[in-house]
This record gives C-alpha cells, structure tokens and sequence, in this order.
C-alpha cells in the first residue's frame, strides 16, 4: 500500500511552484521579460526559460540520412541520437533525430540512446567549462587585436612624425649636397676657362717671337706657366743659384 505524501514535503513543493521561475525565455512576452530583468517570476508559466535542446555542430542534414537504412542511421555517432518533436503526427511524440527511413520512424530514446545515454549529450559543467575557454579565448583574442591596433596606431604616428619632421630634413640635406655640387661643377668649370685662357696668352707670346725674321726668344715666364697649367711642374720659390 503506498504511503500518503509526506506533508512536509506537500508544503515545499507547493511553495516552490508557487514562487515561479525568475528567468524568461528569449520568446517570452515583453511583462515577463521586464520581471525577470527586475528579479522578479515571471506572470505567466509560459514565458519562463525553457531547457535547451541544441544539435552537434556537425548533426547530419536531411540528405545525408535519406537514401540509406535504419539499420546504417542506427549506427551513426550518438552525439546524433537527440530528440525532435513531432507535431505532425497523430499521436504527436518524440522521435529520435536520425533513426529514419523512407516512411518509417522511431520514437525517441531510441536503442542507440538508451545504450549510450551519457555520449548523446555534453553535461551542462562541461559545456560550462568548455563555454568559458572559449570566453576566454575570445577575450584574449580581442586583447591582443586591440594590441596590435595600438602598435599600428603608433607606427602610423611616426610614419607621421618622420614625414612632418624627418623627411623634410632630409630633403634638405639632399638639396644642399646637390646645390654644393652644383658649386663645385661652376668654380671647376670657371678654373678650366681660365686656364684656358692662361694658355692661349703663352701660344700667344710664343707666335709673336717667331712671326719675325728673325725670331726673338719667347719670355721665360711661357714656358713656366705652361708647365704650372699643364701639371708638369711647380712653381719655383727660391731665387737662381
């Protein structure tokens, strides 16, 4: 004979369903949504968060199950063996997601997920855990991108810094040393021309000494200065001996 419920117990559990759910579910209406916010229940029974039935990343999609036997969807990884409601069907019930055929399908847990129960889904700690690496790995990812937009920020500002400052200073370096070059090129071109006219003045001298009938001896300051213009000698400094 079954015992009556303790009342105890009657009492908690009548107040605990009385206290409704401070969580709305994402289609909840905007009331129960602004309760929840508040940390308040939610007004109506309908509105608070449901479970969360997610698929594998990589579930299977419609054409990879049809075509092939029970037997061989039966076999696919139990990750796969989740439950779909049928709302369709009459009677409506639970089926499992991949154990199907062609006109025939079975209701969920199928044998697949009752055999491997704990493989169909991920306990909620570790999809916790598994959730906060990952928080975390987009946490370090967005540091080290805002890294990365602080050392191109700062490289734009020297490239900046060199254009304003260092560029402008070497342009004018640059254009010394060409304007110096310049220089040079005038004064040597301006030497040669003298030159050339020192040495015009010494054929000069020299065709005037022998125009004669008798020809003269040519001044003895030609043949020096010839010999200073051409780099054949220096001039001397000390007096004959």
């Amino acid at each position: 004979m079954t015992e009556p419920n303790d009342p105890f117990w009657v009492e908690n559990r009548a107040k605990f369903l009385a206290e409704g759910s401070t969580s709305a579910d994402p289609s909840a209406c905007g009331t129960c949504r602004g309760n929840a916010e508040a940390g308040r229940p939610v007004e109506h029974e309908g509105c608070a968060q449901r479970a969360t039935l997610l698929q594998a990343p990589d579930h299977p999609y419609y054409e990879i199950l049809a075509g092939f036997s029970l037997e061989e969807n039966a076999k696919l990884p139990a990750r796969f063996h989740i439950p779909v409601f049928d709302d369709c069907g009459v009677p409506n019930s639970w089926l499992c997601a991949v154990c199907q055929e062609e006109g025939v399908v079975t209701g969920w847990p199928c044998e697949t997920a009752t055999e491997q129960g704990t493989k169909v889904f991920t306990p909620l700690h570790q999809a916790e855990t598994a959730a906060k690496k990952q928080a975390a790995r987009i946490a370090e990812l967005e540091a080290e991108t805002e890294r990365l937009k602080a050392e191109l920020a700062s490289a734009r500002e020297d490239t900046t810094f060199m254009e304003r400052n260092t560029l402008p200073d070497l342009r004018r370096e640059i254009e010394h040393h060409k304007a110096g070059k310049q220089r040079w090129r005038e004064r040597a071109e301006t030497a040669e021309t003298r030159l050339s006219a020192v040495l015009d003045l010494c054929d000069r001298e020299q065709r005037n000494a022998i125009r004669w009938e008798n020809p003269i001896p040519a001044p003895e300051w030609v043949a020096i200065v010839q010999k200073i213009a051409l780099g054949d000698s220096k001039p001397e400094t000390g007096g004959a001996a």
